[in-house]
């Protein structure tokens, strides 16, 4: 080992000169574990394959979890920044909910055919970018890889008109806390497609 690879060793797949952890991964972690007190690896997403090749991804991230590995997919499946009403702090639009509630039908019952949903009528308003709906179809392929049928829905609510905030958990029972929460109103003067959501 050189000198310089003893002060700053370099890691397979390392990107040292990115920000640190997304806002996507942070935004999730900053709850969940406030202390900071686990290692994080976070995957990057890859928006030119198809989106099959996703849920193989997630299929193959599969036996981590026997090892203890705790896989988290961040995303909001519906993420329309240019559709959001700041107005609509707590409910989606007809498109949003119809898209949303047929994704969870999806991820409960066949998750292996998640990726089918780029055919859905709501497909272009639900998922204009790729970035957000990428690592659900990790975690629909990591639930199809699942030998029973262990998915659960751990949060079910909309935000802002054109957000879903739906979350899944596999293997992992959450007491309900229907009622709980709620989005934020945002400062008046903050456009939509500015704000870190």
């Amino acid at each position: 080992m050189e000198v310089s690879d003893a002060v700053h060793p370099t890691w397979v797949g390392a990107d040292l000169d990115s920000w640190g952890i997304d806002h996507g991964t942070w935004s999730v972690l900053v709850h969940a574990f406030p202390d900071a007190s686990i290692p994080v690896v976070q995957l990057s997403i890859n928006a030119d394959k198809p989106l099959d090749y996703h849920l193989q991804v997630g299929a193959e991230l599969a036996p981590l979890r026997e090892r203890g590995v705790l896989i988290v997919a961040s995303g909001n499946v519906v993420h329309n920044l240019r559709g959001m009403d700041w107005k609509l702090t707590d409910d989606g639009y007809d498109w949003a909910q119809r898209f949303d509630e047929d994704s969870k039908t999806l991820m409960l019952t066949d998750p292996t055919e998640f990726a089918t949903l780029d055919a859905h009528r709501d497909f272009g308003h639900a998922v204009p970018t790729p970035d957000h709906f990428i690592p659900a179809l990790y975690l629909a392929g990591l639930a199809g890889a699942t030998e029973l049928p262990e998915t659960e829905v751990l949060v079910d609510r909309y935000a802002y008109g054109s957000l879903s905030m739906t979350a899944y958990t596999i293997g992992l029972s959450c007491p309900d806390a229907a009622g709980e929460g709620g989005s934020p109103q945002p400062p008046p003067d903050l456009p939509a497609d500015a704000s870190n959501i």
